[in-house]
Parts: structure tokens; C-alpha cells; sequence
């Protein structure tokens, strides 16, 4: 499971049958605490948008761009 979060949760004590990813979009507070079992990744909005501009080389047909957020 890929978890987009900022920290601020309540999370099951034991680790679920299935990975799961934890991604925040910028570094938590020292004070958020995640689960032991969970993939931490800080994930950057330019990295999000190069990504998708990747994608859309890649397969064009596959994203449309129409239906992202704007920012």
C-alpha cells in the first residue's frame, strides 16, 4: 500500500499482511512517529512533477493531465 501522509495519524500497532509505504511530501517533524514496519520516503513536489513528465514520455496515453490538480 502506498500511504501519501503528513505523520499526523493513528496507525495499526501491528504490521499489516502487505508492505506498505508511508510518503510524505516534505521531511516530518522530529515529532511524528511512524510505525516501525512501514517504508519511509520523503518524496519532493518537483520530483512528483518529473515524474509525471516522465510518464508522459514514456506512455502518453496513459495520463492525462487535464485531470491533475493544479498547483
Amino acid at each position: 500500500m502506498i500511504y501519501f501522509t503528513d505523520g499526523m495519524g493513528i496507525y495499526p500497532v501491528k504490521r499489516p499482511h502487505y508492505e506498505t509505504a508511508f510518503i510524505f511530501l516534505q521531511d516530518p517533524p522530529e515529532s511524528v512517529k511512524i510505525p516501525v514496519w512501514a517504508i519511509r520516503m520523503v518524496l519532493e513536489i518537483p520530483d512528483l512533477f518529473r515524474a509525471l513528465r516522465q510518464a508522459e514520455e514514456d506512455e502518453p496515453e496513459l495520463l492525462d493531465w487535464d485531470e491533475l490538480p493544479r498547483t
